[in-house]
């Protein structure tokens, strides 16, 4: 008896040290961009864990008017929302085909969106389509390329939703009159709001986040989004990393708060259709 509570407790241990060590791995990299951030530019140039003395509060305000922050904020806002907007409208409505219909256009279309999840961008095919369509160095070209990279990942998840509800709503509704659109947004869409807000979520950080698709097709510095902001303070001689960090900070901020909003959301519509399955 004694031996077993004796491994109870070892085993609890070596588990508390384990998360302790995956904890200090994960809060030190937090920790010390905070730190730094509040650093004098010579201070934060040492890029060291101690504390800042002075604590400089107001790098964040000298960071967000000196990088121009409110008009990267601005650009971001707008393309993630017109990205956000074509990747729900349009994945919806293929992954609703693709799931209702039973033709052989419709399989070969559900395996052409799902390898268009690992298949990586061209960019000097893409830099010439943007370049003849005139939609080149264009906040409207920089969300449809975001929109064409997330469409095939937001397909697969609808589609897999699609399964969870029922075709005898579809034939009820038909049955009552409901054309193809009707069916689909009076019937089939107030169905899909778990699984829509997840992937509204999901497609506004990733569009928020990657920063590669600006830095390849948008030429002026006036349309870059919140994330390149931040190269404002890094030049070839000197680089501030004290407003580098209070930057980093800005910039992750609307995107945490959207994720700790809707984070229940995300759970809940990715674990729908396991549920109703």
């Amino acid at each position: 008896m004694k031996r077993r509570r004796g491994e109870i407790i070892t085993n609890r241990l070596v588990a508390a040290l384990i998360w302790m060590i995956v904890l200090c791995v994960y809060l030190i990299p937090f920790y010390y961009v905070i730190i730094n951030s509040l650093k004098t530019e010579e201070e934060a140039a040492v890029l060291s864990l101690s504390l800042p003395s002075p604590w400089r509060f107001d790098n964040f305000l000298v960071s967000f008017r000196d990088g121009q922050m409110l008009r990267g904020l601005t650009n971001s806002l707008v393309i993630t929302c017109l990205a956000v907007f074509t990747v729900i409208a349009a994945s919806s409505l293929a992954a609703f085909y693709i799931q209702r219909s039973q033709t052989r256009a419709a399989n070969f279309l559900y395996y052409f969106f799902v390898a268009g999840i690992a298949l990586p961008i061209s960019i000097v095919t893409t830099f010439g389509m943007l370049q003849s369509l005139q939609l080149l160095n264009t906040l409207i070209g920089a969300a449809l390329i975001y929109s064409a990279l997330r469409i095939p990942f937001v397909v697969f998840i609808y589609a897999g939703f699609f399964k969870t509800i029922p075709r005898e709503l579809d034939e009820a509704a038909i049955i009552d009159g409901c054309g193809n659109l009707r069916l689909f947004s009076v019937i089939i869409m107030p169905l899909l709001k778990p699984i829509t807000v997840t992937c509204i979520i999901l497609t506004a950080q990733y569009v928020w986040n990657r920063f590669d698709v600006i830095l390849f097709f948008i030429l002026s510095l006036s349309k870059y989004t919140l994330p390149l902001s931040i190269y404002n303070f890094a030049g070839m001689y000197s680089t501030k990393w004290n407003l580098i960090f209070a930057g980093s900070i800005i910039t992750v901020l609307p995107i945490l708060l959207l994720y700790l909003v809707g984070q229940k959301h995300i759970v809940s519509g990715l674990t729908a259709g396991a549920l109703k399955g």
